[in-house]
């Protein structure tokens, strides 16, 4: 399919779908009035999709690192419906086969009409594949509860540091706390009468933004790799 785009009645672009860049098909889109036209774009091509909830580059690179070619990081469990949305209900502009690797935490409800609409075909070590009937459309669930540091072994000694940071071993909260985990800080005082143990302090945690940014800034800094076995597990799925 091409596409060709006039301003002021002059054609500015006349190519194929596979050769638009990021930002004309942002501007394609603003000019169709359709939030899902880059959803659009982006499915249209002639090989295997894989694509992360996660936008960040760092997630990304870890991916093709270990192999995994990702094609796209969204912005959110949001983002991933969108294109669940315009994949369900027009499968025939998928060229090839399409898989979403989604976490399994408190954001996959956004997308819970589109897992109970699919069926279970896979699962390994706790991760899942699921599947459309007659259908190139699949999503990877990580394990229940679980989001994507998770698939790196360094995660849990990243939380137990965290832990040690805010509080004493009483689990009452420090006098001094770090800035950069302000605001778990905040909803550690907020639930404070129900933190009594190391479990429930990873619970409170773990999914947390302030944590998950200061874990990826050592991903990028110390070069933390996904584990082996969780790269063989997502390969065998994909």
């Amino acid at each position: 399919i091409s596409w060709t785009v006039l301003d002021k009645y002059i054609k500015k672009y006349n190519k194929l779908s596979k050769d638009y860049s990021e930002k004309e098909i942002e501007e394609l889109g603003i000019i169709m009035g359709d939030p899902n036209f880059y959803a659009y774009f982006t499915v249209f091509q002639d090989k295997k999709l894989i694509f992360l909830e996660d936008e960040r580059e760092s997630t990304k690179n870890a991916f093709i690192t270990a192999g995994i070619q990702v094609s796209d990081g969204l912005s959110g469990i949001n983002w991933v419906k969108k294109y669940l949305d315009v994949l369900k209900a027009t499968p025939e502009i998928l060229q090839s086969e399409a898989y979403f690797i989604v976490d399994a935490d408190k954001g996959k409800k956004e997308i819970k009409n589109h897992i109970e609409a699919m069926k279970e075909t896979k699962d390994k070590n706790g991760f899942k594949k699921l599947q459309y009937d007659n259908n190139n459309i699949f999503i990877i669930l990580l394990p229940e509860n679980k989001a994507v540091e998770y698939l790196f072994e360094e995660y849990d000694n990243h939380l137990e540091e965290c832990i040690s940071n805010i509080w004493n071993s009483d689990f009452s909260i420090k006098n001094e706390t770090p800035s950069n985990l302000c605001r778990v800080v905040g909803k550690a005082r907020v639930q404070s009468a129900s933190i009594k143990t190391n479990t429930n302090a990873i619970d409170l945690i773990s999914n947390e933004q302030d944590v998950k940014d200061l874990f990826w800034r050592k991903v990028d800094s110390n070069g933390y790799k996904i584990s082996s076995d969780n790269i063989k597990t997502l390969k065998a799925l994909l």
